[in-house]
C-alpha cells in the first residue's frame, strides 16, 4: 500500500499534516474530506524515506500507554472508538502524533479493526499488545485491556526509571570529570610546557609523561575518538550479525546472575501479563521471546515452544531444555499444577526484580566513590606534576 503525505486545514481553519497509507491518491483524499480536512498538498514518500517513517514511529511509541489510556477511558465512558480516536487527535500537540492517529482512524473508517490499523503503522505498536488488542476485539473487552496494557506499562517504567535515575548522578560526574581532565591535558598541559623550556630544567618522569599526553590529545584526540567510536560500531555490528559471535556472548551474559535475574524478571513478566489476557501458553513464549535481546534465551525458549506442540507440558519442556534456574523451573511446575501459572510468574518476577533493583543499587553506591577517587587520583597526579616543577624553577630563580 502506498505511502502519502499531505497538507491540509481542518474544520477549525487550522493547518494539519500528516503521512498516511492508502490505496491510491483519491481514496485518501476522500478519507480526509470526511475527516473534514480540506486537501491543499499531497504527494507519494518515496520508499527511502522508510527508514525516517521508522524512526519517527519508534520515537512516539513513548506516547503509546497514555493514547491506550485515555482510549479506555473515552470506551468505558460509552464513546465509540472512531470518535475517541478523532478525539485524542484532535488533542495531540505533536503533528507526528495526531498524523499517526488520524492515520488510524483513516484505517478504522475504511472497515479495518483497531488491531489491524495499529499493526500497518511500522514499529509504533509491539506486536504483543496488538495481538492481546485482537483477542479483545474478539471477546468485546478493548477497553478492559487498553487499560490493562497501559498500567502495565506504567509499572514497568516505574521499575526500570529507579535505576535509570539512580545512574544520572554517577554518569554525570564521570562525564564532568572526563572533560575537565581532557581540557587540562589538551590545553592547560601544553602552555606550561613553554616555562619548562625556557627554564632548561630537568623534567620530571611524570610531567613528561603529562607532557607527552597533553600534546596528543590535543593533536589526536578527535581522531581517537572517531576511531574507538569506529570500535564500537564495528564490534556492535559484529555482534548482530554474526549468530555464533551473539549467542556466544548472550550465552555468557547470562550466566552472570545480575543479568540473568534481570532478563528472567522482564521475560516472566511479560508471559504473566498476556496469561491474564487469555493468550495461549505458547503465543505468549514467541511473542515474550520476541521482544527479548537474548539470543540463548530466545532460541531455548522457540525450543520449548516445539516441545509444547509435540505434547509436552510447560514444566517438563522448560525441564527438558535445561537452561532455567531450578527456582524459575520449580515455580512454573507449581503454577502449573495450582492452575495459577499468571499469578506465579508475576510473583517470580517480582522477585527477580527486587533482587536486580537491589544489586543495581549496590553497585551504584559502590561506583560513585570510586569515580570521584578514580578522577581525585587523576587530577592530583596533574596538579603534582605540574606544581612540583614549577615550584623547583620557582626556588632556583630565587636563589639566584
Amino acid at each position: 500500500m502506498p505511502t502519502y503525505s499531505y497538507e491540509g486545514i481542518n474544520k477549525k481553519g487550522e493547518k494539519v499534516s500528516g503521512i498516511k497509507q492508502c490505496h491510491s491518491e483519491k481514496a485518501l483524499i476522500s478519507t480526509l474530506i470526511n475527516q473534514g480536512i480540506f486537501v491543499e498538498k499531497i504527494k507519494e514518500v518515496q520508499t527511502k524515506k522508510s527508514l525516517k517513517r521508522w524512526l519517527i514511529s519508534r520515537n512516539l511509541r513513548k506516547y503509546l500507554p497514555d493514547i491506550f489510556f485515555q482510549l479506555a477511558l473515552l470506551l468505558k465512558s460509552g464513546i465509540s472508538l472512531s470518535s475517541a480516536i478523532q478525539t485524542l487527535a484532535d488533542s495531540a500537540i505533536n503533528p507526528r502524533l495526531k498524523a499517526i492517529l488520524l492515520e488510524i482512524l483513516s484505517d478504522i473508517s475504511q472497515g479495518n479493526k483497531f488491531s489491524s490499523a495499529l499493526g500497518n503503522i511500522s514499529n509504533f505498536c509491539p506486536e504483543i499488545y496488538i495481538n492481546m488488542i485482537v483477542v479483545a476485539e474478539a471477546s468485546g473487552k478493548l477497553d478492559d485491556i487498553l487499560m490493562n496494557i497501559a498500567n502495565y506499562e506504567e509499572r514497568k517504567n516505574k521499575a526500570y526509571g529507579k535505576i535509570k535515575s539512580a545512574l544520572v548522578y554517577p554518569v554525570t560526574v564521570l562525564m564532568l570529570g572526563m572533560g575537565v581532565l581532557g581540557f587540562l591535558l589538551a590545553y592547560v598541559v601544553p602552555k606550561i610546557q613553554k616555562i619548562f623550556w625556557t627554564a632548561k630544567k630537568q623534567i620530571p618522569l611524570s610531567t613528561k609523561i603529562l607532557i607527552v599526553t597533553g600534546n596528543f590529545l590535543k593533536h589526536y584526540g578527535l581522531l581517537l575518538a572517531v576511531a574507538l567510536l569506529f570500535l564500537v560500531f564495528l564490534l556492535r555490528l559484529i555482534y548482530i550479525k554474526n549468530l555464533k559471535v551473539r549467542r556466544w556472548v548472550d550465552t555468557k551474559l547470562y550466566n552472570i546472575e545480575f543479568v540473568k535475574q534481570s532478563i528472567l524478571a522482564r521475560f516472566s513478566d511479560l508471559v504473566a501479563f498476556q496469561l491474564n489476557q487469555a493468550i495461549s501458553v505458547t503465543k505468549a513464549l514467541e511473542l515474550s521471546s520476541k521482544t527479548c535481546w537474548n539470543l540463548a534465551l530466545r532460541e531455548k525458549v522457540l525450543e520449548m515452544i516445539e516441545l509444547i506442540r509435540s505434547g509436552y507440558s510447560l514444566s517438563r519442556a522448560i525441564k527438558k531444555v535445561e537452561f532455567f534456574p531450578e527456582i524459575f523451573v520449580a515455580a512454573v511446575t507449581t503454577g502449573e499444577k495450582s492452575g495459577n501459572l499468571s499469578e506465579i510468574l508475576a510473583r517470580i518476577s517480582a522477585f527477580y526484580m527486587r533482587n536486580t533493583e537491589n544489586a543495581s543499587m549496590k553497585f551504584i553506591s559502590v561506583l560513585e566513590p570510586i569515580f570521584i577517587v578514580f578522577i581525585g587520583a587523576i587530577v592530583g597526579f596533574i596538579v603534582l606534576s605540574i606544581m612540583g616543577p614549577l615550584f623547583q624553577i620557582n626556588t632556583f630563580i630565587s636563589m639566584k
